[in-house]
């Protein structure tokens, strides 16, 4: 270890740097190598893989190979980076990267993409992503997560697609099965059927998983 006064001598210079840094970057991502860097914050901590991969998706929209050579965590880590961003269509083909080339994928992932495409009312883009909810839920990591099905549940209700929301509702049967189901989500789900016309189908929901009709 370094003697006190050593240390205290070379404070100056790296308050000097930060204080060059500070002056000459307007916003700067945070980066590490592969093996030392901390746990992924909200996508905002980038390794220089997955910063250099997300610039070459920009320039070329179609070529998706540095995504492809990136480890999930930094794959993860680029898809919400653009989510941030609002770029949607390069942020989707991470996503379909993503699940390609790792299979399972945390729910929370895809409520991020929801919440994202609610935000920028893309609602084609929303029935695809009910469609992969369709696809294969038993690949879907996260599936006792209640909050998270809820937040994906309010960003298909805000998009206001009749078919999406029917299909969520399928989605959440098939999860819920003959369990209880959480009566928020229940809520929610009922909230969002009632508000594309199809109140029936809300009442038949309440029914099946002992809920007393709350909405008007």
């Amino acid at each position: 270890m370094a003697p006190a006064a050593t240390v205290s001598a070379i404070l100056p210079s790296v308050a000097a740097a930060t204080v060059v840094m500070t002056r000459t970057c307007s916003f700067c991502l945070r980066c590490g190598p592969r093996g030392e860097r901390g746990p992924l914050i909200k996508g905002r901590t980038l390794s220089t893989e997955a910063i250099h991969a997300i610039q070459a998706l920009k320039r070329s929209p179609d070529s998706t190979a540095n995504l492809s050579r990136l480890i999930k965590s930094d794959l993860v880590a680029a898809l919400k980076e653009l989510l941030r961003q609002d770029r949607v269509p390069l942020a989707l083909r991470a996503l379909s990267v993503l699940e390609s080339e790792h299979g399972r994928i945390d729910l929370s992932v895809y409520a991020e993409v929801a919440a994202t495409l609610a935000r920028n009312r893309m609602a084609e883009e929303m029935e695809e992503l009910v469609g992969i909810l369709e696809r294969d839920p038993e690949q879907l990591d996260g599936r006792e997560r209640v909050g998270v099905w809820s937040r994906i549940l309010k960003a298909v209700n805000a998009v206001g697609k009749r078919e999406a929301v029917v299909r969520m509702c399928g989605v959440m049967r098939k999860q819920w099965g003959s369990g209880k189901a959480d009566d928020y989500s229940v809520k929610v789900l009922c909230r969002g059927l009632r508000d594309v016309g199809e109140s029936a189908l809300a009442d038949e929901v309440e029914s099946d998983y002992g809920m007393t009709k709350v909405w008007p």
